[in-house]
């Protein structure tokens, strides 16, 4: 079986801050308190200009830019949960503002850990199907689903992007296996984009802990 492994990865993040003393002015909350229970210091937030396909093609031209120039991806897997379109797909979008062509592309939305998901799946396909080069991105806007008013979760997320390469091409990073895994019982207890409250971001905390 062909190797496959990780050649290069990429991030960006907005430059906007918000801080835990920012919240401690918007809901009844304290630096101590987010703290202690989540390590947490200071969120990105994009510009309302700015979509999660931005973030993470941000992200991927940071990681494309430190492979050679013959890594030209023939896959390409979105992981996002906050895509401002249905159609068309975040990973075309990707590919469009990267001028990517001759590839496959699709997303993936598994939350918080789609890029995990993402890179099992291309391992997979990698294996599989013969591709040489896999880009994988995750890029997530999650304040447009963020409450405010909500101290229980407004303190949690930000807004980023992550990219990685996968190669086939004599990889220094192998990836030796994959393992997923997942608790349907629990799957009413985060939701987020549904119809109205769910739209926002809500969680049962002490469950989810």
């Amino acid at each position: 079986m062909r190797k496959i492994g990780l050649a290069a990865v990429g991030s960006y993040v907005p430059e906007e801050k918000l801080t835990n003393s920012d919240l401690e002015m918007m809901v009844d909350t304290s630096d101590e308190w987010i703290t202690t229970r989540t390590g947490i210091k200071e969120r990105r937030i994009a510009p309302n200009f700015m979509h999660a396909s931005d973030l993470a093609t941000k992200a991927a031209a940071d990681c494309l830019a430190q492979t050679p120039t013959r890594y030209h991806p023939q896959l390409l897997i979105a992981a996002t949960s906050t895509a401002e379109k249905s159609v068309p797909n975040q990973a075309s979008i990707i590919a469009k503002q990267l001028n990517l062509t001759n590839l496959a592309a699709f997303d993936l939305n598994a939350a918080c850990s789609g890029l995990v998901y993402a890179l099992a799946v291309g391992w997979s396909l990698m294996r599989t199907e013969g591709y040489d080069h896999t880009l994988i991105t995750a890029g997530e806007k999650l304040s447009r689903f963020v409450d405010y008013n909500d101290r229980a979760t407004c303190v949690l997320f930000g807004d980023a992007g992550a990219a990685l390469l996968l190669s086939a091409d004599e990889p220094e990073h192998e990836i030796l296996t994959v393992e997923l895994g997942a608790d349907p019982a629990g799957a009413d207890l985060v939701v987020m984009g549904g119809p109205g409250d769910e739209f926002y971001f809500r969680q049962d905390g002490r469950n989810v802990f």
